[in-house]
């Protein structure tokens, strides 16, 4: 076994016979006595360099099992674009160790990185259920946004390929979609109202459970991959088109106009079968400050649409104000803009503006953290612990590989005590165990 260091004096002492262990003690010595200069740098596993690669891949062939070399083999093969090799390797370290934390962060980001983003929740999955690191576990919690959002965009891609064969798809019943609501001649601040009262009208159709209402993003996502313009959106016939690509029942479109002053909204029911609207459009106007209000009383109009008679509770329930703050309201859409985007940080921002404006907006603030977290897992995985890389080490005889748990090999007992250093001796260069100098001890060592 040996004890890899990487040497920033780029010193390389031999690995046999009597002169290689004089240079491996001279070389420990000089470590030693002047640590500024050439002290072992541990590091915590970065970017895969060029020089790594074929000492990892020559390894790999010498030790198939080996996986910490798989995985950074892996690693490597990830960042340089070979997605494929990368996945053969990462999920070989993971039938090995599927509990290894780096195994599985760099297979959940191959998985990925090939578009495979059911098998990337899987494994994070998996990890979430049996694994116990905890820095990983936060990672994970924030890469499952950015994973549901690809499998959203996914599934949009397929739904628009596959639109002539869904055409003739049975709607599922009970499931209704949202769309969001096209902002009409308003000037340009009030345009996150869209997104916002969207998002609004869908928590409020699920208060009741008799409606499967989908999420906003999936709706939003399968809108933006068939690049309609705005204004199509709440035609009844593109309306019915979505809805079926959605595999929805009905679909909910709606505007909403606003000035400094007034705010109007209107709404209605489209039957994706027939793609014609259930019952006359229902409007309501008010002051621009009771545009909540306007809000709740359109959403109790659709579910009459609907034909859902609600309960005194269930309307109670719908009536709750989540925020009373236009200026919440519309840092809240900035921040579904941005996350529809991808752009998570971005969202965040927005998410943690909206709870200043107004610290009781809990959707807001729940956002905010999702995003948060999202942004944090958008950088590397956390190390599973010390590891230096390949292409520096410098191999000497008679150590284990650090992080083994294997003895030092008796080196221990050439490092004095901190808690009982002699300053005199220190002084005069003669520090170690008693009156024996540390040089002295590494040259007499056989």
């Amino acid at each position: 076994m040996h004890l890899r260091i990487r040497s920033p004096c780029g010193s390389r002492p031999g690995s046999t016979g009597a002169g290689a262990r004089l240079r491996s003690k001279f070389f420990l010595c000089a470590i030693l006595l002047f640590p500024p200069a050439c002290a072992p740098a541990f590091e915590t596993a970065g970017p895969v360099t060029a020089a790594e690669i074929p000492l990892l891949e020559a390894r790999t062939a010498q030790d198939p099992a080996a996986v910490a070399d798989l995985v950074r083999l892996g690693q490597g093969y990830l960042e340089m674009g070979r997605t494929f090799d990368a996945l053969s390797l990462l999920e070989r370290a993971h039938r090995i160790e599927p509990l290894r934390p780096s195994a599985v962060a760099q297979l959940g980001l191959a998985y990925e990185a090939a578009e495979r983003p059911d098998r990337a929740r899987e494994v994070y999955e998996a990890y979430r259920r049996d694994g116990d690191s905890a820095a990983l576990l936060a990672w994970i919690d924030g890469r499952l946004p950015e994973v549901r959002r690809q499998a959203l965009i996914l599934a949009a891609r397929e739904a628009v390929a596959r639109e002539e064969a869904l055409a003739g798809t049975p709607p599922r019943l009970g499931h209704i979609a949202v769309l969001p609501f096209h902002v009409a001649g308003s000037e340009a601040a009030f345009e996150p109202l869209g997104r916002a009262l969207a998002e609004f009208m869908v928590t409020d159709l699920s208060v009741t459970g008799r409606l499967t209402v989908l999420e906003r993003t999936r709706v939003q996502l399968l809108l933006d991959e068939l690049a309609l313009a705005e204004t199509d959106r709440v035609d009844p016939t593109t309306a019915a088109r979505s809805g079926r690509m959605l595999g929805a029942e009905n679909t909910v479109v709606g505007t909403v106009e606003a000035s400094q002053e007034r705010v109007a909204m209107e709404a209605a029911v489209v039957d994706v079968v027939g793609a014609a609207l259930r019952g006359d459009p229902r409007s309501e106007q008010d002051a621009l400050q009771e545009l909540f209000a306007a809000q709740k009383r359109l959403a109790l109009e659709l579910h009459d649409a609907l034909g859902i008679d609600l309960t005194p509770a269930e309307r109670d329930r719908i009536l709750e104000m989540r925020t009373r703050s236009l200026d919440a309201l519309l840092a809240f859409g900035r921040g579904l803009a941005e996350e529809d985007r991808g752009d998570f940080a971005a969202a965040a921002e927005h998410f943690r503006a909206a709870v200043t404006l107004d610290p009781g907006f809990q959707e807001a603030g729940v956002r905010a953290g999702e995003t948060e977290a999202a942004t944090e897992a958008s950088s590397p995985p956390p190390p599973e612990g010390v590891e230096p890389g390949v292409a520096e080490e410098v191999a000497l005889e008679g150590g284990p590989v650090p992080g083994t748990g294997e003895a030092f090999d008796g080196l221990e007992d050439l490092i004095p005590d901190p808690l009982v250093r002699d300053a005199v001796s220190e002084a005069t260069g003669r520090e170690g165990v008693g009156r024996t100098s540390v040089l002295d001890l590494i040259l007499r060592r056989p």
